[in-house]
C-alpha cells in the first residue's frame, strides 16, 4: 500500500492537497470525491505502508 499526495485544483487554479493511501493511484482516487469545479492536478508517492 502506498501513500499518495494528490493535488486538486479549483476552477480558479487554487490548489488543494489531500493525502490518501491505496494499492494504486486508481484505488486512492476512488476515495476522493471531486465536487463540480475541481479537477485532478497531479500526484506523488510520499510513502509506503508495509
Amino acid at each position: 500500500m502506498k501513500i499518495y499526495k494528490i493535488t486538486l485544483r479549483s476552477r480558479w487554479g487554487e490548489p488543494f492537497i489531500v493525502t490518501v493511501a491505496g494499492s494504486s493511484l486508481y484505488e486512492a482516487m476512488k476515495q476522493v470525491t471531486l465536487d463540480p469545479g475541481w479537477t485532478f492536478g497531479n500526484y506523488s508517492v510520499v510513502g509506503v505502508i508495509a
